[in-house]
């Protein structure tokens, strides 16, 4: 997956139709028809707040958005995080889990290791993933 932002452009490219002369014609039609999102949609978003292990730390924001295709992302922007061995990004239903912890198995979703410790970055979701569940 790409560092980009998520666009459109992710979705399929072949699932674009060319205009046509009818669509060039405004009053050929009769009714405005329901179109299909063609952006992805922010569903839930918050910022980083350090951690309370002394030297820790990391900043940025975080958000999840269902693309065209209807799968979802996790963006990173602005990210920064101390340096470490084994870092990884989780998902957690707990809106703090260093105060909070992870939760059990169930309340959490381990989606792969950090891709670098500064940067903007994407993490797809596994498709069984609801992220409406998860700060």
């Amino acid at each position: 997956m790409s560092d980009a932002k998520p666009t459109a452009a992710m979705a399929d490219a072949g699932a674009m139709a060319k205009p046509t002369a009818a669509m060039a014609d405004a009053g050929a039609m009769a009714e405005p028809t329901a179109m299909a999102a063609t952006e992805p949609v922010a569903l839930v978003a918050g910022s980083l707040v350090p951690g309370s292990t002394p030297g820790d730390r990391a900043s940025g924001s975080a958000t999840i958005y269902r693309l065209t295709d209807a799968s979802h992302v996790l963006r990173l922007e602005e990210f920064a995080t101390t340096n470490g061995p084994d870092l990884f990004v989780v998902l957690s239903r707990n809106a703090n889990p260093d105060a909070d912890g992870i939760g059990d198995k169930g309340s959490y979703v381990q989606l792969e290791a950090l891709k670098g410790n500064k940067g903007s970055q994407n993490y797809t979701l596994p498709a069984d993933v609801d992220p409406s569940g998860y700060k």
